[in-house]
């Protein structure tokens, strides 16, 4: 990460394998094993990104509102979902 100007990144991930994997790949990145609705780190980081996190839709919805209640104010969230619109978010 620090090739494109970050001096630190971590990650989170709520499966195991997936966690164990990323270290493997991103050995200088800190991966965090645990849930989005529950991590309450969020304030500590400048950009946050996910991508289709949680399949469910109103899942998501409330994890994007926990994200946005606890990211710190000038924070910027990058969310990234294939499959979802505006509509389903609110509708499920």
């Amino acid at each position: 990460m620090k090739d494109i100007g970050c001096k630190e990144a971590a990650g989170l991930e709520y499966n195991k394998i997936l966690v164990e994997k990323s270290k493997s790949y991103f050995p200088n990145i800190e991966v965090y094993r645990g849930d989005l609705l529950e991590f309450t780190g969020y304030n500590t980081y400048d950009i946050l990104y996910t991508y289709n996190p949680i399949s469910k839709n109103s899942m998501m919805y409330k994890a994007l509102i926990h994200i946005i209640q606890n990211m710190k104010i000038g924070a910027t969230l990058y969310y990234a979902n294939y499959n979802l619109s505006h509509n389903t978010l609110i509708d499920s």
